[in-house]
C-alpha cells in the first residue's frame, strides 16, 4: 500500500534513521531477485512506500496518478504536507496534486483527464520527474509536450528504456518504477549526475529531432527534419527519421537494418560507421517509363552505399503512390589514421540533385 502519512525530506538523514527499520518491512515476498530491489527498499527506509499486509510488495502492480503525484510531493515537499482532506478537497491525494502544481511541477495539461485514480504513463511519470528535477523547466512559461518531456528524462537519466532503448511512452507504470524514478530525482536535486540510456535517449531524440545524432555522436546536427526533396519531375523523397550508429553497437534501435547488407565495394560491413535515413517516396499517380536509382540522387560524401535487398537503392518503373524504406550509407573506420577519420565523420554530409548539404552545424 501507499503511505498516506507525512515523509520527511531529508534524504540523508532518513536513510540512517530508518535502516534498522527498513530490515523488518523489506522482507517481501516477492520481491527477491527483482531488478528494483534496491530502490524498493531505500524507499521503505524514506517511508515513502510501505508494503501490503501479506508480506508482498507487488513490485509489477500499476501505479495510479494519484500515488505517483503522492509519492513525489511526499519526497521533495520543503514543508509537510497533511493527507486530510480540507472542507475543499474531497479526495485525500488533493493537497498533493495542489502543493506540485503551486511548485510548478504539475500542470493542467499534463493529463488528458482529471481522473487521478487512473494508472499513471510512462510519459506522464516523465513530465512529473523532469519538472521535480530541472528547476528550468517548472517556468509556467516553458512548454513540456510528451516528445520533449521523454527527451529531458531519458537524456538527464530520469527514464531508461525498455529492450534496445524502446520508450514506451503511453505504457504504464509499475510500483517498482516509479520508486526507482523517485531515487534518480532526489540524486538529480542533490546535485548528482545519472547514467544515461544512450539508446533510450536516442530514440527521444529522434522522436523529437528526427535524429539521434547529438546523442551518438555529440554534435548537433544541421539536417532539418522531416526535409523534402525533388529527385526528378515525377518523383519526390521526404527524408523524415536519420539514425547515425557504429557497426560495434548490437544494441542500436536500427542494427537490424545492416543485417544481411552488401556493400557495392565489397568490403565488410563490420569495422564501419553507418547513416540510415528513413525516406518516403512520392511517385505520383502517373507511371513513368523509366526507374529511379535513388543512389544517383542521394550521395552521401565519402560514404558508401549498402544493399539491403536487390532494389531498394530504386525507384522502379510503373511504381505510383507512395512508399516508404531505408538508405543505409557506411563509412569504414581507418584503424592507421584516426585523424582522417574524424575529419571525414566531422565532414560528411549528403548531396541531393547536385547541392551538397553539411550534416553538422558546428563544423570546428
Amino acid at each position: 500500500m501507499w503511505k498516506k502519512g507525512l515523509a520527511s525530506i531529508a534524504f540523508i538523514s532518513i536513510i540512517g534513521l530508518y535502516t534498522g527499520q527498513a530490515i523488518i518491512h523489506g522482507q517481501f515476498t516477492d520481491v527477491g531477485e527483482h531488478w528494483a530491489t534496491g530502490s524498493i527498499q531505500r524507499a521503505i527506509e524514506l517511508k515513502l512506500v510501505d508494503g501490503y499486509p501479506d508480506g508482498t510488495f507487488k513490485p509489477e502492480q500499476e501505479v495510479s496518478r494519484a500515488e505517483f503525484v503522492k509519492l513525489v510531493a511526499s519526497a521533495v515537499q520543503a514543508s509537510p504536507v497533511t493527507s486530510h482532506a480540507s472542507a475543499k478537497e474531497s479526495n485525500w491525494y488533493d493537497a498533493y496534486v495542489a502543493l506540485l502544481k503551486k511548485e510548478g511541477v504539475l500542470r493542467e495539461s499534463d493529463f488528458a483527464n482529471e481522473d487521478f485514480r487512473q494508472a499513471i504513463s510512462r510519459v506522464e511519470m516523465a513530465k512529473i520527474a523532469v519538472r521535480s528535477s530541472l528547476a528550468e523547466l517548472r517556468d509556467p512559461k516553458v512548454a513540456l509536450d510528451d516528445a520533449t518531456a521523454m527527451y529531458y528524462a531519458t537524456k538527464s537519466g530520469l527514464i531508461q528504456g525498455l529492450n534496445k532503448g524502446e520508450l514506451a511512452p503511453q505504457g504504464l507504470t509499475t510500483r517498482a518504477q516509479s520508486v526507482t524514478v523517485l531515487e534518480r530525482i532526489l540524486k538529480v536535486r542533490a546535485g548528482e549526475k545519472l547514467p544515461v540510456d544512450k539508446y533510450a535517449a536516442g530514440r527521444a531524440e529522434v522522436a523529437l529531432t528526427g535524429t539521434n545524432f547529438e546523442t551518438a555522436y555529440g554534435k548537433r546536427t544541421a539536417l532539418q527534419l522531416p526535409a523534402e526533396y525533388d529527385l526528378t519531375s515525377d518523383v519526390k523523397m521526404t527524408i523524415k527519421e536519420a539514425w547515425f550508429f557504429d557497426s560495434s553497437e548490437e544494441g542500436s534501435p536500427v542494427w537490424d537494418l545492416i543485417e544481411g547488407g552488401v556493400r557495392p565495394d565489397q568490403k565488410s560491413l563490420e569495422d564501419s560507421y553507418y547513416f540510415a535515413y528513413k525516406v518516403e517516396y512520392d511517385m505520383g499517380s502517373k507511371a513513368r517509363d523509366y526507374y529511379v536509382r535513388v543512389a544517383d540522387y542521394f550521395k552521401m560524401i565519402g560514404w558508401t552505399h549498402v544493399f539491403v535487398t536487390g532494389h531498394d537503392d530504386r525507384v522502379q518503373i510503373l511504381e505510383t503512390g507512395t512508399k516508404e524504406g531505408w538508405m543505409i550509407y557506411a563509412l569504414s573506420k581507418s584503424k592507421n589514421d584516426p585523424n582522417t577519420q574524424k575529419h571525414n565523420l566531422q565532414y560528411s554530409g549528403y548531396e541531393v540533385n547536385n547541392i551538397n548539404f553539411d550534416m553538422f552545424a558546428d563544423q570546428e
